[in-house]
């Protein structure tokens, strides 16, 4: 037999079997069926595992159905912070009397400088029904010599590497397996270890010179091995041919014969990747290989799962595919054992009839064995049991001892030799009402049980099964549904066709649309007048036993095209769910768009190159000879590989659709670790009114990549727009009833010029759904064409509590109104007094996140130096100089509720250092001004900030550099929690020094530093030019107790000066002060006035 090239070796190594390139297999859907372990026949055997990675490179444990592998029902996802997707169980098999697996956290090298490790991070056992994990032994400290997750890399010289493990019933014990290949010159080989189920511990028990990938006992504890199967090749090395399956026996010795090649059911040799699963299913002696499997050409690589002969090593049955990029690992199948394995085998073809006038009888019908359990010819059979579980026992089972613990002998069916083989039949005339669930066990002698199998039924009137058939099509511009009534109940039952009614739900939007239908077609008439998008339906059936199981029809598109401006965003998956994918055929590449729900994208996973991906927008229209903004985003998940993005438009959401290029860069590439989301500005002018889609194009030429899509947003363009974007508020928090800053971003749509001054911004607050002013300005900067500016605004809210603010651009030129409003942001406000308002933050260029500035958490002690020029602080809003507030922004990294982190210390000082240039320029901390010093807290999410209210405020020399200095002391799990703002990331100058215990040996030099919140001190008095009694419309009212300010912006200060209460806009209002006199410092139009007035 000759072989291409592919796999072509020196020496003999474990060579990596890339996914292909072909067109991936379909997603698969399993009917619904209610879960019971055992008891469910219709989808066939359970079989637990966990994953290396799912589509989203995320990790679960899960399990499937031999009928339905495509379809991994999610048991837990093991916790990562978000946007990691590092942890998860990477290893794992059953042990008995629980599973055993290895809990960790992707990576490859345990040397990687400045990182916690990667890989092994504790021995744990599992709870199969919930996937909660406890740990064994921590394996995070101390020597790594074999404990390192598994990973597809020809060659590891480093150490062995463990890559399966397996449980060996006949001893009672776990083993791993790992690969281990000593220098680039040497074969690899095989090393094989017990694992002490109560501590962990790796004990070697023998090597083997083949290179095993998967392995698994059979209940004799025979040990069967996946191994690679080697030619010789012409250059003298060696060929990778295909795969063997090898029989070890107890002794670990091969048993003689002539070598199993796995061979698919074509008969031809097939290649297997070095992750995987082998198990038997010991109810059965079945054999199933669960990895990533492929022709000896290296093509047609898919995940799949195959059930193998294990005498022959060929194909039972074509193999069947998980859905792309799941990779699968320690299966685990629960299994159902006789008293010995002389004892009868299972029955076959086992039915359960109900009475189908829904009478209570069921008829049992089942074909006697003709093996052993251990699969040797059965000459005898003496009866068969009949077990029926407890009606109160509602779990599913997974063994013989748990099956008879709980259910009750109902009959004993005499048979003999010669019935062996042949079918039997047994009516129940006294089933309970509702489930019956049957366990059918043969035996060879009286006393003797055999394998047990297991059928329910309904007695009396079932819950209704699923509908079938249910389509969704157009019918003119409304949607009309079709279904097949069910006929059968969801346990077999009987249910009666007149008392059938239906309900049907709309998606998205979860609409009721019917309710108690009782005919099989239905017409939503509504979605002609909804949004145009995709809508898909689902349906129930119902009689009064109860609810069916719900069924998702195909999604249609309909309703009305919305007219820009109109954004299609992927914030939601049901946002994400409106895109359309396709690619093109010719190129077809087996990537896969989903929703990435860490970072609310829509994102394509490139499994292999020279591909053609697209997604399409849902139908908008648009009007003849307007031209029309297109901006989209995205961001390319790993730096410096290049592909082409392409925008388009077109009149359909298909490959022959997308006729008119709008836009396109080629050879895109991020570089160094800064990957920032690229906005893409396209303008297009439509030939004629009609509906139209945006399409975005990725051409990939890499073998593994991930797109991050954040949607489109589409806009008319005029002479005269401008248009408000993003409102920044310092820290993400204002206080209230003070002077707050914040930055409007304001960008120029139109093609003239928007002169200085010539156009105002209003924040607005949302109080009690009313958009109230507290803040405008018309000191605004002039705006070219297609350009944006910022805008600084001072503004004043009011209230306590989280608040929705957004800002609002008023331009009188201003020809279209529809973007005049930028997206409300949700902000804390700080009751008045409790913190200084923020005045700026300290950044530059090369903002990144990362885990050490201003302090790791790490080593019980940790933090940094950090060096803030003057030249930082050029744009300073205030005149004070005192700083009263800190602040440092951060994500949470690896965390889910509220973490305290033990004593924060914070010191500044005023310095001449402009950078760091080695660690002997630490400044000890007796040099410099201690302004805080308490226990902190931090918390779960994004955009965090950690807020310091300095305990001693501090007065910066704007002629010097400010060297902030933050220590944090206390143990914290998990170590580098945040991921913190830091900018001049690479940067040339060293701006920080950071250490962890102990400092004199682990301080080091960093670019970066953490980019600082800072809040001056406001320098506020109203104690001057005060007129007595009234100024105007500005009073106290001592009958009603409230102070009238006619709409004045105003501020009241106490006697000494201190600013207690500010307000923006209010006609009257109680202030809530203690009795006294007070100050009130009123603008208006006709100038500034302060009023001394008493409050009673």
């Amino acid at each position: 037999m000759a072989f291409s090239a592919f796999g072509q070796q020196k020496v003999k190594t474990f060579p990596t079997l890339e996914r292909t390139k072909a067109k991936s297999p379909a997603k698969v859907e399993a009917p619904s069926y209610a879960p019971s372990g055992i008891d469910d026949k219709a989808l066939g055997t359970k079989i637990y595992a966990t994953q290396i990675e799912d589509e989203s490179k995320m990790r679960s444990w899960l399990y499937f159905n031999t009928s339905y592998p495509g379809k991994l029902n999610r048991i837990r996802e093991f916790e990562n912070a978000i946007g990691e997707q590092l942890y998860g169980l990477f290893l794992g098999c059953w042990g008995g009397d629980k599973y055993y697996g290895f809990y960790g956290a992707a990576g490859l090298n345990p040397n990687m400088p400045n990182f916690e490790w990667r890989g092994f991070q504790d021995f744990v056992s599992l709870d199969v029904e919930t996937g909660e994990t406890t740990s064994i032994k921590n394996l995070r400290e101390g020597e790594k010599p074999y404990t390192v997750i598994w990973y597809n890399q020809p060659g590891d010289q480093a150490f062995p590497v463990i890559q399966d493990m397996s449980y060996n019933p006949s001893e009672d014990k776990v083993y791993a397996m790992a690969k281990y290949q000593k220098d680039e010159n040497t074969d690899a080989v095989s090393i094989l270890y017990t694992i002490d189920k109560e501590t962990g511990e790796l004990s070697e028990v023998t090597r083997f010179q083949d290179q095993i990938l998967d392995f698994c006992f059979d209940y004799e504890g025979n040990m069967y091995a996946v191994a690679i199967y080697w030619t010789n090749a012409e250059d003298g090395g060696f060929q990778w041919s295909g795969t063997l399956l090898n029989k070890y026996d107890a002794q670990f010795e091969k048993v003689d014969g002539k070598p199993m090649r796995i061979k698919d059911m074509d008969k031809k040799d097939v290649l297997v990747n070095g992750y995987g699963s082998l198990s038997f299913d010991y109810t059965t002696g079945d054999l199933y290989l669960a990895s990533c499997i492929g022709s000896t050409d290296g093509s047609s690589n898919y995940d799949r799962f195959v059930k193998l002969n294990p005498e022959t090593g060929k194909y039972v049955d074509y193999p069947q595919s998980f859905f792309p990029g799941n990779m699968i690992v320690g299966m685990y199948i629960p299994y159902f054992v006789a008293d010995n394995r002389d004892a009868a085998g299972r029955v076959t073809d086992l039915t359960a009839t109900p009475n189908p006038q829904g009478a209570t009888d069921i008829t049992l019908a089942w074909k006697n064995p003709t093996t052993t359990w251990a699969g040797d010819e059965l000459k005898e059979l003496a009866n068969v049991q009949i077990y029926r579980k407890n009606a109160s026992y509602t779990k599913g089972v997974t063994s013989s001892e748990e099956l008879f613990a709980n259910s009750k002998l109902i009959a004993t069916v005499a048979a003999t030799a010669e019935n062996i083989g042949k079918e039997m039949t047994w009516k129940d005339t006294e089933p309970e009402t509702g489930i019956n669930t049957y366990y059918i066990v043969p035996c060879r002698v009286d006393g003797e049980k055999g394998v047990p199998d297991s059928i329910r039924a309904v007695a009396g009137n079932d819950i209704p099964g699923v509908v079938t058939n249910f389509t969704a099509a157009l019918d003119g511009e409304n949607v009309k549904l079709t279904w097949d009534a069910p006929v059968d109940g969801k346990n077999n039952g009987y249910v009666d066709p007149a008392s059938l009614k239906y309900d049907i739900v709309r998606n998205p939007g979860e609409k009721t649309v019917a309710s108690d239908l009782a005919a099989t077609t239905f017409t939503d008439e509504e979605v002609a007048s909804l949004v145009r998008g995709k809508y898909a339906y689902t349906i129930v059936a119902k009689t009064p036993a109860g609810v069916s199981d719900a069924v998702v029809s195909n999604d249609v598109e309909a309703g009305i095209p919305p007219l820009p401006p109109v954004k299609f965003g992927t914030e939601t998956e049901d946002e994400a769910g409106q895109w359309t994918a396709f690619e093109n055929p010719m190129t077809g590449d087996g990537n896969v768009w989903n929703y990435a729900d860490w970072n609310h994208t829509y994102q394509l996973t490139v499994y292999a190159g020279v591909g053609e991906d697209w997604t399409a927008s849902p139908a908008f229209r648009m009007e003849k000879g307007r031209t029309y903004l297109f901006t989209s985003k995205f961001n390319n998940g790993w730096p410096e590989v290049g592909h082409t993005i392409g925008r388009y438009v077109g009149t359909t959401p298909t490959l022959e659709g997308m006729t008119e290029k709008i836009g396109e860069e080629t050879e895109y590439s991020a570089s160094g670790y800064v990957n920032p989301i690229v906005t893409y500005e396209d303008k297009f002018t439509a030939p004629e009114d009609g509906t139209y889609y945006f399409g975005f194009r990725i051409s990939d030429n890499t073998d593994y990549d991930t797109f991050n899509f954040y949607g489109v947003e589409i806009e008319p363009l005029f002479a005269n727009d401008i248009k408000a974007l993003d409102l920044e508020i310092f820290g993400g928090d204002a206080v209230s009833g003070n002077y707050n800053k914040c930055k409007a971003n304001v960008k120029n749509n139109g093609s003239e010029i928007v002169e200085a001054g010539s156009y105002k911004v209003e924040v607005l607050q949302n109080i009690d759904g009313v958009e109230t002013v507290v803040g405008s300005t018309e000191e605004t900067p002039v705006v070219r064409a297609e350009s944006t500016a910022d805008v600084t605004v001072e503004f004043i809210p009011q209230g306590e509590g989280d608040y929705n603010f957004s800002f609002r651009v008023v331009y009188s030129k201003d020809e279209f109104n529809g973007n005049n409003t930028s997206e409300a942001k949700k902000v804390n406000v700080i009751p008045f007094g409790d913190a200084t308002p923020w005045s700026m933050v300290v950044t530059g260029e090369d903002e990144w996140d990362a885990t050490y500035t201003p302090t790791c958490c790490s080593g019980g002690v940790s933090g940094s130096q950090s060096i803030y020029l003057k030249s930082d602080f050029a744009e300073k809003p205030s005149d004070s100089n005192i700083i009263e507030r800190i602040g440092y922004e951060y994500d949470s990294n690896g965390f889910n509720d509220a973490l305290p982190i033990g004593t924060f210390t914070v010191w500044m000082a005023n310095s001449d250092l402009t950078e760091f240039t080695d660690a002997s320029q630490w400044l000890d901390e007796s040099t410099m001004t201690q302004v805080f010093n308490g226990p902190v807290t931090l918390y779960p999410g994004n955009d965090n900030m950690l807020s310091l209210q300095l305990d001693t405020p501090f007065e910066y020399d704007p002629t010097k550099s400010l060297v902030v200095c933050a220590q944090q002391e206390g143990s914290v799990d998990p170590q580098f929690p945040a991921l913190w703002r830091v900018f001049n990331w690479g940067g040339a100058r060293n701006r920080s020094l950071r250490f962890w215990a102990p400092k004199s040996k682990r301080t080091f030099c960093e670019a970066s530093a953490a980019a600082l919140f800072v809040g001056f001190k406001q320098n506020l008095t109203g104690i001057q030019d005060v007129n007595n009694g009234a100024a105007g419309n500005v009073y106290y009212n001592a009958e009603t107790g409230k102070l009238v300010l006619g709409g004045a912006q105003a501020d009241v200060f106490d006697l000494s000066g201190k600013l207690v209460r500010s307000y923006n806009g209010v006609s009257q209002v109680a202030p809530s002060l203690p009795a006294g006199m007070y100050v009130v410092k009123a603008r208006t139009a006709n100038g500034t006035q302060s009023v001394k007035v008493t409050v009673k």
